[in-house]
């Protein structure tokens, strides 16, 4: 049966009169200077919004579950593998219910595709078209605002096949994978199992690079440690062994975004460390280059355990520039819509995943290696400018800090070459403003003074 109330193109075309007809009103209104006009156009526009805002899509919902009473991925997959033209239609009619279902049937449809594209093909069919069916409804669910409490309700057996498949797109896995593993703090122990295994597809190996960043807080002070435990309201959470830990690190970092990634997730972690260091209070004989060195031992660790692991020596370059650009205006949005993506009342998620980091960032010009010293400066240059950085965005701790009477002047230029320092395009661009900086800090004995009190010059 189908009535008039299931026809959303007769209510879309109703909402565009509407609206065709409150714009009309309102300039009657505006020109007419008729309060009734004025009234009228107001109860045209709240028609327009009942239709836009709920009409539409509930009849898409109504819509949808009736195709489900018709259609399934199986039936799609199975029409695909024998090459049937109807696999199109079906395809299209489950990649359109499966963007405005509920999570869980949206979850329960890509199980149900994935589970039919894992069985033996049917004599003549090809079992890579089959994976068109998967394809369009995970591009479905990458899609939807909710995206975490889909991705929260994939059977394990799926996201094992999303982990290792190839032919997938790219972008669609890095989401799922990133907002299933950044929600749960264990799927980064079923990465690490999947790296150590048959190794990770190219979204999943993003999608790792992602989780990573997110859980840094926690997994970072124990990731280079040879069994990887976190503890969290009291209970301890074993995560994964250190091999196996080493061995995702290795799939993440042999893929070009994903480093990028990862690097400046370690870079924002880094300057979180550097920030709490500088807003705790003094206790006792407690230095403040105590107090940073213990926050940034951490890092530290991570960095080491990171360039161990590494497969290409051209791989410092990029790690160090990561870790450069960290504050930027680029790399702090990626990494705040990243968070709201695994915030499961978030809607309209815009994290764009890191081939777009990476499309902005890119690689920085330079040596394609760095020996042991030139690395390291290069994280302690990255280390100066954060430190600086922060001290500069909290005024109200300079007279604590012993850097009242920095001239405002100075604080103006320094934030400037700063910019300068993470937005540098080449390495040696990034060369001349550290040497800016430095000779600037120099000018100013307080600032001076400070900067060896925190140790930035260790």
């Amino acid at each position: 049966m189908r009535g008039w109330w299931f026809d959303v193109d007769a209510l879309t075309r109703l909402q565009s009169r509407v609206t065709d007809l409150d714009a009309d009103l309102s300039a009657w209104c505006a020109r007419e200077g008729d309060p009734m006009v004025g009234g009228l156009a107001m109860a045209v526009r709240a028609l327009r919004d009942r239709v836009r805002g709920d009409w539409v899509p509930m009849l898409e919902a109504v819509a949808a579950s009736r195709l489900l009473d018709e259609w399934s991925p199986s039936d799609a997959v199975l029409a695909m593998a024998s090459a049937a033209p109807l696999a199109a239609s079906i395809t299209e009619r489950m990649a359109m219910a499966v963007s405005v279902v509920e999570p869980s049937v949206a979850a329960s449809l890509l199980d149900e595709a994935v589970l039919a594209a894992g069985r033996p093909a049917l004599p003549g069919g090809d079992d890579a078209r089959r994976l068109v069916v998967v394809e369009r409804l995970l591009l479905g669910v990458a899609a939807r605002d909710d995206l975490v409490a889909v991705a929260t309700g994939l059977d394990a057996e799926t996201m094992s096949f999303l982990l290792a498949e190839r032919g997938l797109d790219a972008d669609a896995v890095e989401r799922v994978v990133a907002a299933r593993a950044s929600f749960d703090l264990a799927e980064v122990g079923m990465l690490a199992e999947a790296a150590a295994g048959a190794g990770l597809s190219t979204g999943a190996r993003r999608g790792a690079a992602a989780a990573l960043v997110a859980h840094l807080d926690l997994l970072g002070p124990v990731i280079d440690r040879e069994v990887v435990a976190v503890e969290a309201g009291g209970v301890t959470r074993v995560i994964a062994d250190g091999d196996r830990i080493r061995a995702l690190l290795g799939q993440v970092l042999a893929d070009a975004p994903a480093r990028l990634a990862l690097g400046v997730g370690i870079g924002a972690w880094r300057d979180r460390s550097i920030a709490s260091a500088l807003a705790a209070e003094p206790t006792g004989e407690q230095t403040l280059a105590a107090t940073m060195a213990a926050r940034l031992a951490p890092v530290d660790r991570a960095v080491d355990l990171i360039d161990s692991v590494r497969v290409e020596g051209h791989l410092r370059g990029d790690l160090a520039h990561a870790m450069s650009v960290s504050r930027g205006r680029s790399a702090t949005t990626w990494a705040a819509s990243l968070a709201s993506l695994v915030v499961p009342e978030a809607r309209a998620v815009a994290w764009a995943g890191s081939a777009a980091l990476h499309a902005t960032l890119g690689v920085l010009p330079g040596p394609n290696g760095l020996d042991d010293a030139t690395f390291v400066e290069r994280l302690r240059d990255a280390e100066a400018v954060s430190l600086l950085a922060a001290v500069a965005e909290r005024p109200d701790l300079h007279s604590r800090l012993g850097l009242a009477a920095v001239p405002v002047a100075i604080w103006r230029r320094l934030g400037e070459l700063v910019d300068g320092f993470v937005s540098a395009a080449s390495d040696g661009a990034r060369r001349v403003a550290m040497s800016a900086i430095t000779s600037l800090v120099a000018s100013s004995t307080a600032l001076a003074t400070f900067v060896t009190s925190a140790g930035a010059d260790r």
